[in-house]
Parts: C-alpha cells; structure tokens; sequence
C-alpha cells in the first residue's frame, strides 16, 4: 500500500513539463551551440526529466548544470523546476534526506514566484518524503496544507487536475494514518479517494485504491468486506486489461482465503497471480505468490509442494535483496562521481560566463564602430533625398494647378447634371412613400388577422375566469372542492403554441360510488407544449385542444396514460406521420393530470414534461426542497418517435393543502439575468416553495402565488426578449 501513495509523489504536477519528443542524442548535440542563457537552462531541465528513467546518472549531470546556470542568470522559474528534478533523482536513490532538502528549496522559490499550484504540489511532495523519513506529524501538516490549497483552486476554478491532486492527498494522508496505526482515519480518506476516482472514472487509480482498502479492510479483520474490494479491484482490471493490476488483486485476493484457511481457493488465485505476474517479470508479485502457495501446501499437509514453493520463494528473494544490494552500491559511487562532476561543472560556468562576457565586451565596441559609420551614410543620404523630393513636389505642384482647372470645368458640367437628377429622386421618393404606406397596410392586415386568430384560441381555451372567485379559483362547476388555483399564461407572440385544457367529468359505471351515494367526479387538466410558436404552434394547439375534447369528453377515456396514447394517435393519424426521412416532425409534449375530487386520488402522465408535487402537511418545515416531489414523465413526445410504447400511468394520493403544477418548458428555458443565463429547473422548484401556500411563513393564495411567479419572470427577462411560450397551472387540494 505505501508504493502505490508514493505514486502521488512521482506524477506530481507541481513539475509539469509538456515534452513530446524522444530524439535525446540530437538535443545534446543541439545543447553543444547554445548560449549560457534561459534557454540552455530549459534544455538541461528537459534533458534530466527524460532521462531519469533511463539512465540517472546522466540525468543528474544535466540537473546539477542547469542548477548551476539558474543560480548565475537569477532565472527563478527554471530554477524551481530543476531543485524539483534534482528531488526526484535523489528520491529514485533513496536519499530521502536530500530530496526534503530540495523539496523545501523548491517550495521557498514556488512562494517567492506567487505560483499557487507549485506551492500546493510542493507541500504535497514534503508530505511524502516525510512519511518516508518516519516524521509522521510533520507528513501530515505537509499534506493537509496541499489539500487545503487544491480545494480552494478547485472551488475558484473546478478541473479534473484539481480533483485528480485532491484525491491524491487523499491517498497521501491515508498512507500516514495507516503506518500509525489509524486505520479508520485512513480508511475515510481511502473513501474519500476512491469517490473523487469514481467521479473521474479514472480506473487505473480506482483500482489501486479499491486493492489499498482492501488491505486495509483485512488488517482491520473484516475479510468479508477486503474480500469485496479486492474482487471488484480484479473484475475492473481485467475489464481494462491491467495485468500488473490483475496480478496485485489475486495475491492480495489468495492472502486473505489464506487468512480464512480456504487454502484450495488461496492456491487457485496465488498461482493465476504467480502465471501473470512470471509474464511480466514482476518478482515483487513472483515472490509473494511462491511464498502463499507454499504456506498455502504446509497448512494442507502437500509438504513436498510446501518445500518446493518455498525453496523457489527463498531463491527470487535472495534475487531481489542482491540486486537491491547491487543497485545502493551503484548509487553510492555515481553520487560521489556527480558531486565532484558538480564541482567541475560550476568552475567550468564561471569560465563561460566570464568568456561571455568579454565577447560581449568587444562586439559592443565593433558595433559602436559600425554604427556611427552607418550613421553619418545615412544623414548624406537623407540630405541628397530631401534635394530630389524638393525639385519632384515644384513639378507636381505645377500638374497639380493643371489639374485642377480641368477639375473645377468638370464640377461645372456635373452641376448641371446634379440638378437633372435631383427631380428624378423626388419622383423616386414619392414611390417609395407610397410602397412603404402600401406594406404597412398589408401589415396592419396581417396583424389584425393574427389578433383575431388569438380570440379564437383563447375561445377554445377554458374560461377561467368563471372558476376564480373571490380570487381563490374555488367553483363546483369545473374544479370541485379544490383550494385553489391559478394559471401563468404568457405567450411569446400573439397567439400561442402552448395550450392549457380543463375537464371534469362523472365516471358513469367506471368507479364506484362515493360515500355520498354519487359517482365521482374527475377533473382533468392539462398542460401542452406544441412545436413551435406563434402561428404554427397555435395551429397545433388547436388540433390537441381539439382532439382532447374528442378523447375524454365524448369517448369518455379518462386513465391518464390512455388519454395520451389516444392523442399520440390522433396527432399522428392528422399530421400523416409514417416516421419517413424528412418528414415533418411536428408534435407535441404535454403534462395531463386526473383528480378525484372526492378522495385525491390521482393519476397522472408525462411527454417528455414532468409534474411537480409540494407536499404541505408538515408545517413546520418551510421552504424546503425536499417537500418537492418530481414526478418524471416518458421520454417521447406525442408524436411519431423511435420509442412508441405505452405511456406510463402514474398512481398517487395527495393530501389537503397539497400543490401541483403542471407546466411547458419556457419558464425554466427563459434566458435573462444579470449574465444572460436561463433561469434553470432548480431555481423555478425554489420560488415554487418559497411561495407555495402552506409552504412559506406567511400564507399566501394561489393568486398571489402566480403573481409573484410573473413578476419574477418578469425581471429575469428585463430588456431582453422571450424566448418561448411560458405556461403554469398550479392547483391546491
């Protein structure tokens, strides 16, 4: 689990260099002709980052010299990079002692420079080296200070590399917590971790951080769970082809049934772990693997495989502690051969520079030289050109005069031709005064035609103001018993695409009667958003008010989802949609909501528009979002779709002093404010509950509920203009 926290300290961003070319030989011969300036520094700093991994060595010689040099030219951001890079040389050696060193070095350079994500990252890097010199409360304040920072980056500017560096000091603080024995404060970070991995889908790392959880998980004797993660560690390694990771998963899966004495299943994951991990030559995996299965055969009383296994355990063991051996004796003597290559470099700069200098001394003077021989050609010049331009301009001046006498007798003639042409623009202007009079007539025409289509929508829609006494909507003639309601039209241009309809009706022999002796009554309401708006979305308002009529009224379908599959077929049938390629696609979403006034019992269905539901009864709860239930609708549109299933019937119960609301997409969809933004779901649900009756601390009717939803919508678009037709029906029980 340590190896896989330390990761955060190698792929730190605190050193993020973009390099994309892999042609070292030619850059070092490139490196040859540069000059002791920022640029050389760069290619040093570029030079030492690639080849840490291939031959470090070499890598050190190019950061120690670019160091160097960065120091003499004061360039403090080439310098930052290079303290990192000599860290993480030292921190490849494992001298951690010398990479805190730099590590602070780095981030004193990352405060003076202001560079808030390198004083981030390099906190984070001090952190680790920390943890892996046993200093564990200074680790931890390190860490802590990075996370700190790479929240507020993220709060000011949310990115994937802020949540990818916040989930890392996640990992980071876990690692320290579980080395002092913290396991349930590690275990909240590894969480923490794993749900900022899981947002990224970033599975590499929720793999890693799946297995370190866990290994936790057993250690805190809870297999059943470690058992889990390891599982699902394995399944999504496989899924992305991690061999490494797949190894991992199977040997730490094999420990744990080691653990549990379910030594049969230790063997089957120990060797499909050893099978892998002997393909990639992984002997850390090889090792662990030999080493359960011959734990896994002594316990089964199999004690040949048992010494078998282990003599092979015994044998890559003491492989790996000799090349561990080998690799710090080989450290050792290239630390020495670069700290005096160190030496050598910062004498042979100093050289340089002063060589530099002195050219730089005697091309001053050269070119003093040079310049004031130029200069004095350049004046002589001047003066002989400034003779020829007199005698050229006394030439021109006289064509000049010539000119124009010819062009005064010319603006003579084209007077007289101006005067013609000014009686023949006064006869032009009087058609085209009586053009324009010609087309604001015909627009006059057209307008007063549009005014009178809106009569006739607005005839066909139901007259609420018969059903709004008193100002509370309250009237047995359409809406029964109910507590209120109110209606928020607002159409875009003078006629409509949005429609809302309203019908009750006795459901002879459909239900049974009431505790009153009589059948039920239903009302039904009804909020659709046609395609389009103006003209043409008021034409299709008029086919669904129309065709509503013919479903519930006459045919008498009153099951909310039935009624919508019924005008889905009406829509389809008149607009002859055979779901051809470019065809029309003219249809229409619709919210349609049935009410039994007697016991609130209700069904409702959905085209693609939902149905919003403030459930009132507690009072001592106000302006909560949570009292507001969302009811989603299917999404397909009442007309021909891919998708052509029944619609779904919706069942519920609502109490006294509930509210619902029925609505097109305008409201929610207006842009306006302060930015020019929509105005958005979310804050439409939080007027809706502020000002809900029953819901805010002064009780208000439904009236005055509609007025403050206008006036807010009202602000919202301001100068602007509305986008689209705005409907809401908001009914109280």
């Amino acid at each position: 689990m340590k190896k896989t926290f330390l990761i955060f300290f190698l792929i730190f961003i605190n050193f993020c260099f973009c390099f994309a070319s892999n042609n070292l030989d030619s850059i070092e011969q490139k490196l040859i002709t540069l000059k002791l300036d920022t640029n050389r520094v760069n290619t040093l700093n570029y030079l030492s980052w690639n080849y840490i991994p291939i031959n470090i060595k070499k890598s050190k010689i190019f950061c120690i010299e670019a160091i160097s040099l960065a120091r003499q030219l004061n360039f403090k951001k080439g310098l930052a990079k290079a303290i990192i890079l000599m860290s993480s040389i030292y921190f490849e050696y494992g001298d951690y002692s010398k990479c805190l060193e730099y590590n602070l070095q780095a981030l004193k350079i990352r405060e003076e420079l202001g560079d808030i994500w390198g004083i981030a990252g390099a906190n984070g890097n001090i952190g680790t080296v920390c943890q892996l010199l046993k200093r564990y409360d200074k680790a931890i304040e390190y860490h802590q200070k990075a996370l700190i920072m790479f929240q507020t980056l993220n709060q000011k500017k949310p990115s994937e590399d802020n949540k990818f560096s916040i989930a890392g000091c996640y990992m980071s603080i876990a690692g320290v917590y579980q080395e002092i024995g913290k396991k349930n404060d590690a275990m909240k970070y590894l969480q923490d971790a794993l749900q900022i991995y899981n947002q990224l889908d970033y599975k590499p790392n929720i793999i890693s951080c799946m297995n370190n959880i866990g290994v936790l998980l057993h250690l805190m004797k809870d297999d059943n769970k470690a058992l889990y993660y390891h599982t699902a560690a394995l399944n999504l390694s496989v899924n992305i082809c991690d061999s490494k990771a797949e190894s991992d998963a199977c040997i730490n899966i094999a420990n744990i049934y080691l653990s549990d004495n379910k030594f049969n299943k230790t063997i089957k994951y120990a060797e499909r772990g050893l099978h892998i991990a002997e393909k990639l030559s992984a002997k850390e995996n090889i090792s662990m693997a030999y080493h359960l299965l011959s734990l896994a055969y002594s316990m089964n009383n199999d004690f040949r495989k048992a010494y078998k296994y282990f003599k092979i355990y015994s044998e890559i063991k003491d492989s790996i502690f000799n090349e561990v051996s080998s690799k710090q004796i080989t450290e050792m003597q290239t630390k020495y051969e670069t700290e005096k290559k160190e030496q050598q470099i910062t004498i042979l700069n100093k050289e340089k520079l002063l060589q530099f200098a002195e050219l730089n001394k005697q091309k001053i003077i050269i070119w003093t030289v040079v310049g004031g021989l130029l200069l004095i050609v350049i004046i002589a010049i001047i003066i002989f050109r400034s003779l020829r331009i007199t005698h050229r301009q006394k030439r021109i001046i006289e064509k000049q005069k010539q000119i124009v006498d010819y062009k005064n007798m010319q603006l003579n003639q084209q007077n007289e031709e101006i005067s013609t042409q000014r009686d023949e623009i006064s006869a032009q202007r009087d058609i085209v005064t009586e053009q324009k009079e010609h087309i604001e007539e015909i627009h006059k025409e057209v307008t007063d035609s549009i005014n009178y289509a809106r009569r006739i929508q607005e005839a066909v829609l139901p007259d609420l103001s018969l059903t709004l006494s008193n100002g509370e909507g309250k009237s047995p003639s359409l809406w029964g018993e109910l507590g209120g309601t109110f209606i928020l039209f607002k159409p875009k241009d003078i006629v409509s695409g949005d429609f809302y309809w309203a019908t009750q009706i006795t459901t002879r022999g459909h239900a049974p009667l009431t505790t009153r002796g009589h059948a039920p009554l239903l009302l039904i309401v009804a909020v659709a958003d046609c395609t389009g708006h103006g003209v043409p979305g008021a034409f299709m308002s008029m086919l669904g008010i129309s065709f509503l009529n013919e479903i519930v009224r006459k045919q008498e379908v009153t099951q909310a989802n039935q009624v919508l599959n019924e005008l889905r077929k009406e829509v389809i049938n008149a607009l002859q949609q055979r779901g051809k390629t470019g065809e029309q696609k003219d249809g229409m979403d619709i919210s349609l909501l049935v009410v039994n006034t007697e016991t609130n019992e209700c069904q409702w269905a959905g085209a693609n528009n939902p149905l919003y539901i403030i459930h009132t009864s507690d009072l001592t709860t106000f302006q909560k979002l949570s009292n507001l239930e969302e009811v989603k609708g299917d999404k397909m549109p009442i007309a021909i779709h891919p998708v052509m299933s029944d619609f779904t019937n919706h069942e519920f119960k609502v109490e006294k002093g509930d509210c619902l609301y029925l609505f097109s997409d305008g409201f929610a969809d207006q842009f306006g404010g302060p930015k020019g933004k929509k105005f958005m779901y979310k804050q439409f649900k939080e007027i809706l509950v502020q000002t809900c009756p029953g819901m805010s601390q002064q009780i208000k009717t439904m009236n005055e509920q509609k007025e403050i939803l206008e006036k807010v919508i009202n602000e919202w678009i301001g100068n602007g203009e509305q986008v689209d037709d705005i409907t809401i029906v908001g009914i109280k029980i």
